[in-house]
């Protein structure tokens, strides 16, 4: 699967279909925005076309895959913890059946 595809779907864990559909609204936003921002704020800013164009790369080059990576880090995180809440309900379970509790703080 190429970069864009990983990128979009957010491999790394099986993502709730809420998550992934609010990712990449906030995906598309950020583009947008980024796009939008480089040519406005170089026109704002009166640098000619020379700067514009400059700014433009800058914020496609820099500005724009650190947003993607900090994004996806944020949503990383938010899917690992309820993955990881998952699997923490399941092993108490487990252990209360193998003990015969009720609780894990009648094992201790």
């Amino acid at each position: 699967m190429n970069f864009l595809g990983k990128l979009w779907r957010l491999d790394k864990f099986i993502a709730p279909s809420i998550i992934l559909i609010v990712y990449r609204i906030h995906l598309v936003i950020t583009v947008i925005g980024t796009v939008v921002y480089s040519f406005g704020f170089g026109a704002a800013m009166r640098l000619g076309a020379v700067g514009t164009i400059l700014l433009f790369l800058l914020g496609i080059l820099v500005i724009l895959p650190l947003s993607i990576l900090f994004i996806r880090i944020g949503y990383e995180t938010v899917i690992a913890f309820f993955h990881n809440h998952d699997n923490l309900k399941a092993i108490r379970e487990e252990l209360e059946k193998a003990n015969g509790t009720n609780s894990v703080k009648e094992i201790e």
